[in-house]
């Protein structure tokens, strides 16, 4: 079965299935991963955040499937060898459940399909061809949630899981037929959706535009590459801009960026008025618009969203974003909505769970 071409985003699950059958998604990202438990109509049963470690060797894997388990409070039970919590465990499934990032209510037991959003290039066999932002053995971890839930595990890149899931959750009649959905956070990726369908592409790219060249013999980029996109409007690309206009100013950061990637810190330091921080902010938002107004050209989409971390800060950017679309941009596409996606970044765990639902369907 082809896991990936022509899925149908218009079909809705809701109301087609039996509600009381689960479905989890997973949105693995370079520093965290979100993981949700939906029902077939929709329903959200729990909810989990937990750090994603190098997931190269099997006891990471095994201390990952345990940690998303008890954050979603279905407990140690599967395939992973744990028979039993530790008093640790239990404590972290107790704080978790207490801040509100994890649930009681999911069943491991009616688990009927796993959906796993991932960071980088998946073709439509489910192989992983690329991913600069993420230390993975995609095959390892996905054989190991087979095994831990008793159900198939569908992988796809994160960015097109984060489309699935806005388009399936819009409002009916609200849905446009196409769209690209740009996921700004430790990368840059999109999902785009075509006719109400996903493109994957044949070789899982079709979404990678953080790999597009802004700026030519630009900052070298995990991929190889120069001047791509994902070094100007990642959120690790955008502590570097201000890094480096705060050098060139000779001025601090207020406050300063506590790792490579506290985008957070740089939009508050601009929001309080820091020159280096507004400098580097503005300077996303034109490489952001015109890497756009590349993309319309080729799929003029009725609509881009931006979701991803970043895109909790969009009215920082967005302005100006526009602003250097309609620069940019061929006549024909120049009113093309820019907007800030609807689920934020939750859409890749929620898209990823809703594309398991539409997998086992067609198994």
């Amino acid at each position: 079965m082809d896991a990936f071409s022509h899925i149908s985003l218009s079909a809705s699950p809701a109301g087609e299935h039996d509600a009381t059958v689960q479905y989890i998604g997973i949105d693995l990202g370079g520093t965290a991963t979100k993981a949700v438990v939906l029902s077939a109509d929709g329903a959200e049963h729990a909810w989990t955040s937990v750090p994603t470690p190098p997931l190269t060797s099997e006891n990471n894997v095994r201390t990952f499937i345990r940690d998303l388990r008890f954050g979603l409070g279905m407990g140690p039970t599967g395939g992973t060898e744990a028979s039993s919590a530790s008093v640790a465990d239990r404590a972290g499934s107790a704080a978790r459940a207490e801040a509100g990032i994890g649930g009681t209510s999911a069943n491991a037991g009616s688990v009927a399909g796993v959906g796993l959003a991932v960071a980088g290039a998946v073709d439509s066999a489910g192989v992983l061809r690329m991913a600069p932002n993420i230390t993975l053995d995609l095959d390892l971890l996905r054989d190991a949630l087979t095994r831990d839930f008793r159900c198939p595990t569908f992988a796809l890149n994160d960015a097109s899981a984060a489309a699935f899931g806005e388009q399936q959750l819009l409002p009916k009649g609200d849905a446009p037929r196409s769209l690209v959905l740009v996921t700004l956070g430790t990368g840059v990726g999109a999902g785009v959706v075509v006719d109400g369908r996903v493109v994957p592409g044949s070789r899982g790219a079709a979404g990678e535009v953080g790999h597009i060249t802004v700026e030519a013999d630009g900052h070298p980029c995990g991929c190889g590459s120069r001047g791509c996109l994902e070094q100007y409007a990642s959120a690790r690309g955008l502590v570097r801009l201000a890094r480096e206009r705060a050098a060139a100013d000779g001025l601090p950061l207020s406050p300063e960026p506590t790792h490579d990637s506290d985008a957070y810190a740089v939009f508050l330091a601009a929001a309080n008025g820091n020159a280096p921080a507004q400098r580097a902010v503005y300077e996303l938002a034109r490489r952001l618009g015109q890497a756009l107004a590349t993309i319309a050209c080729v799929i003029d989409p009725d609509v881009f969203l931006i979701g991803g971390g970043l895109a909790g800060s969009a009215e920082a950017f967005l302005p100006a974003t526009r602003d250097a679309f309609r620069e940019h941009a061929c006549p024909a596409c120049r009113d093309t909505p820019i907007e800030a996606a609807r689920q934020g970044n939750r859409a890749g765990a929620l898209g990823a769970a809703l594309f398991a639902c539409s997998q086992v369907d067609l198994a």
